[in-house]
């Protein structure tokens, strides 16, 4: 099972910078750093679900994926909301407690004799590609996607199945035929239930009842998604997706593998990077 998110592709550098205050970080988190309004101070923290269209509540510009740390020994803890565990690093702001640290392998602008603790992360720029799991809850990361069951309707157009995980905005979301005459394709749903699936481009071939299916609410292009609530760690195949989402473009959807290694490669759109109210609302127009 694959959990947290990946950098497939990125023009810049990963760089070394500090953990905000007293924040645990886990590797594979999205993390911002600051704000327009100055926040932060001490350093970078997670980024969690989106509030708003494209964010507009918070403005929250993504800095980067953790993927390292200068703990001399891997610390791994056990996030109790999310049910994984996860290498992470926690901060620490007193004299004595940086002092007490055993640590290494920091580079860049901070000194080796720097006793604070530090993580490396991969950079996020508009054309950064990213490669985010899906999860079938907002707080629980062993919580895999369902596997629905055609019951009736069986048609090229549509069909019912048992109900998915979400409730789908139309043509915000992409089904996939695990097993029947369809094996293999893809198509892009334009309704919204989470038990009735409707396409305007059909399967090939009329389905059958009991043939099984993925569904997600994400669909290669533009289109909204949200990642869990917490840990910024996984997408959230939940997430309704009406009022509160990012913006971001999808270059490819994977939902042949085994359970809980369903996947999507996506960059987040340029409004996502703007600090302000106005480009975020802007992007949300439809």
């Amino acid at each position: 099972m694959s959990l947290g998110f990946q950098v497939v592709h990125s023009p810049v550098k990963p760089i070394w910078v500090p953990v905000d205050s007293t924040s645990t970080l886990a590797h594979g988190m999205l993390v911002y750093y600051g704000k327009a309004t100055p926040a932060n101070t001490a350093g970078i923290t997670v980024m969690p679900a989106a509030a708003g269209a494209c964010d507009v509540t918070n403005c929250l510009v993504p800095f980067g994926v953790v993927v390292g740390d200068n703990n001399a020994t891997p610390t791994y803890s056990t996030l109790a909301t999310a049910l994984i565990k996860k290498q992470t690093i926690t901060g620490v702001d007193t004299a004595a407690a940086q002092l007490a640290r055993d640590y290494r392998l920091a580079e860049g602008m901070y000194a080796k004799g720097d006793p604070q603790p530090l993580v490396q992360v991969a950079r996020i720029t508009p054309e950064t590609v990213l490669r985010g799991y899906f999860r079938g809850s907002a707080t629980v990361g062993t919580t895999t996607i369902s596997t629905l069951t055609l019951a009736s309707g069986a048609a090229t157009t549509g069909f019912v199945t048992n109900s998915a995980q979400f409730t789908p905005v139309a043509d915000n979301h992409t089904v996939y035929c695990v097993k029947g005459a369809n094996a293999g394709l893809y198509r892009v749903g334009t309704g919204t239930s989470a038990t009735t699936w409707a396409f305007t481009r059909q399967f090939p071939n009329t389905p059958a009842v009991g043939d099984t299916f993925k569904a997600v609410n994400v669909r290669q292009g533009l289109c909204r998604m949200n990642v869990d609530k917490t840990y910024g760690l996984w997408i959230d195949n939940t997430a309704a997706l009406t009022s509160n989402y990012y913006v971001i473009n999808v270059l490819d959807i994977n939902l042949g593998g085994e359970a809980g290694t369903e996947y999507c490669d996506f960059s987040f759109s340029i409004p996502t990077f703007l600090t302000y109210t106005g480009g975020r609302q802007a992007d949300a127009v439809t």
